[in-house]
């Protein structure tokens, strides 16, 4: 059994596991182990496992939960998604130890992640999609056998711009956003200054998660913004590798806003 972790915010990692598993044209069995609320979106039910609620998320209790599942799934290959030793450093070599274990990897704030590893971790095979800090891309030789080097990006996330039927008649702006809601508002509101400065009036509709209270806007929760990507006049977003990436061809009508993460460096990839 293959086993993928997926843990989290946002849509880039799981978009990222989809990528993968389809242009790597993995047909399982596969698990995708996250806690992220959004996977339902991306996996069916039946191959998703969270940690369970009396499952506190702190190192020793996840470290002792990715253990059983391990064990209990006969996880034979474990591929981790963007942080090397896990998103709390829970990861260590002896979870790991008959595993064959490869890292899909973009771009990290690498002084702000690295103390998190106690045990560093061996890997079969490192996939970078991204430009990584020189400190990190050495790490990562020194702890894998075979770097791969993914460079077709827009293929791995398999864009397919589409237009929408009876919204190409008019001007359209579209903010696509989630889970924060003061960083879509931030978003919100840089559109409606732009749209004031430049004396237009485009319908602005927002495609987010939360719920936005503004007659000012259209709201859509529950759309595919890919569909709109093609026929929008404006698109609106933060500089997640998620949208950074699926937008490349849209780049003269894209206007990222970097917002401040932890670990992913949105100021960084804003200026590429």
């Amino acid at each position: 059994m293959i086993a993928f972790y997926g843990f989290g915010g946002g849509f880039g990692h799981l978009n990222r596991i989809r990528a993968f598993i389809k242009s790597q044209k993995i047909n399982g069995p596969y698990l995708i182990l996250t806690n992220n609320r959004a996977a339902l979106n991306f996996f069916s039910k039946e191959i998703i496992v969270s940690p369970p609620d009396h499952i506190l998320f702190t190192k020793t209790q996840m470290r002792e939960w990715i253990s059983s599942i391990i064990v209990k799934k006969n996880i034979t290959t474990f591929y981790i998604d963007t942080f090397p030793s896990g998103i709390l450093g829970e990861l260590n070599p002896e979870l790991f130890q008959g595993v064959t274990l490869n890292l899909l990897c973009r771009r990290l704030k690498w002084k702000a992640y690295k103390n998190l590893i106690e045990q560093p971790l061996h890997y079969t095979s490192c996939f970078v999609f991204e430009y990584l800090e020189n400190d990190h891309y050495q790490y990562l030789i020194n702890q894998v056998e075979e770097v791969k080097i993914i460079e077709s990006l827009l293929e791995l996330i398999n864009i397919n711009p589409l237009s929408m039927n009876g919204l190409c008649d008019h001007v359209f702006w579209i903010i696509v956003h989630t889970s924060h809601l003061e960083e879509v508002q931030v978003l919100i509101d840089h559109a409606k200054d732009l749209a004031m400065l430049e004396r237009v009036n485009p319908e602005i509709i927002v495609l987010t998660d939360q719920l936005i209270e503004d007659d000012t806007i259209t709201l859509l929760r529950d759309e595919n913004p890919r569909d709109y990507y093609h026929a929008a006049n404006r698109i609106f977003t933060a500089a997640g590798f998620n949208t950074w990436y699926e937008l490349a061809p849209y780049r003269s009508k894209h206007i990222a806003i970097p917002f401040p993460r932890k670990f992913d460096d949105q100021f960084w990839r804003s200026k590429q």
